[in-house]
């Protein structure tokens, strides 16, 4: 939802409250302007002040969620969490099929640590808002596996349903292979890395990751291989690319893997 009034996208400044206090005194009336001076202060910590833009709005548009859902945003920022819950829970009622206002019950709901009914509050706002974006879904499924082991396959399941719809997203397809590795799912998480390093234009990545968890999981020659498949790509890359500090890393950090489980199997071999 897109509250009245807001131009976002230009990053705040001095300038633009003194603009919106001269909206205010033009048209005093219009609840408008001060949902837009109350963003402005939250956003520098004005919390006093947002909230007394925010009773005036009230007072000019009773019962709109947009002052309810500011308000929430003021509470959070401040560290109130039950307080910005106890503003939101009324207009959930009334209007739960306002995504912001579901996403924010979840955000309230897990600072208060009670993770599944966030994971619920984030199923809401999923349905409320057709073409979610990933962030949605990952936090859905972040709370769920805060929840607790029982909720870690319905983790999981959200997580393919978003990829599903939004293909192979990487912050997705990451989320699941770690929750297919925590169930103990090793083989189903190297198909998958398999999978995203296949549609990827960047393999060395996930080859890497393939050789930690065949590493990890006791699987030294498959590992020694994945490691050195990902060297071999990273080697094939251009020179001005792999000089980025990133890739320096990674080419260490393969060179301290390969060395260490080649010398493992020499060991062996002796």
């Amino acid at each position: 939802m897109v509250l009245p009034g807001f131009a976002w996208g230009d990053g705040f400044s001095g300038d633009r409250l003194l603009r919106v206090d001269g909206r205010i005194a033009a048209s005093p009336e219009d609840p408008g302007a001060y949902w837009q001076r109350a963003d402005l202060r939250r956003e520098t910590g004005d919390f006093s002040g947002a909230l007394e833009d925010l009773g005036r709005a009230a007072e000019l548009a009773p019962g709109s969620p947009s002052t309810a859902i500011l308000r929430a945003r003021v509470y959070l920022d401040s560290g109130q969490a039950l307080a910005a819950l106890e503003v939101l829970e009324p207009v959930a009622r009334r209007e739960g099929s306002l995504a912001e206002v579901q996403r924010l019950r979840a955000e309230s709901l897990l600072r208060l640590d009670r993770p599944g009914a966030a994971a619920e509050a984030f199923s809401m706002a999923i349905e409320a808002r057709p073409g979610a974006g990933p962030a949605l879904y990952l936090a859905r499924a972040r709370a769920q596996v805060e929840a607790g082991v029982g909720a870690w396959p319905e983790a999981l399941a959200g997580l393919d349903a978003g990829i599903a719809q939004m293909g192979p997203v990487p912050g997705l397809v990451r989320e699941a292979i770690e929750i297919e590795i925590s169930m103990g799912q090793i083989d189903h998480a190297l198909e998958r890395i398999s999978r995203a390093s296949a549609e990827s234009g960047r393999r060395e990545t996930w080859l890497e990751w393939r050789g930690q968890i065949l590493e990890n999981a006791g699987r030294s020659g498959e590992a020694l291989e994945a490691y050195q498949d990902a060297m071999g790509e990273l080697l094939e890359t251009p020179s001005s690319t792999r000089s980025s500090p990133a890739m320096q890393a990674l080419e260490y950090r393969l060179g301290q893997s390969l060395e260490k489980l080649s010398l493992a199997s020499q060991g062996k071999g002796d």
